[in-house]
């Protein structure tokens, strides 16, 4: 039970990394500059992700 409630939280994390990154810059030529707001949410669901690891 503890196995599939870590393997959830892993996948929900992954999906949220995933769209935030695909939904980060929409423009055909995106400039070299990152977008800051996406970069705080990837540092927030890596740090999420560590916590979620250690309640497993």
């Amino acid at each position: 039970m503890k196995a599939m409630r870590f393997l959830l939280c892993v996948a929900v994390i992954f999906m949220i990394a995933f769209i935030s990154a695909s939904n980060a810059n929409p423009e055909p030529n995106p400039s070299p500059e990152a977008d800051p707001e996406a970069i705080n949410l990837k540092k927030i669901l890596g740090k999420l992700g560590v916590v979620l690891s250690h309640l497993a």
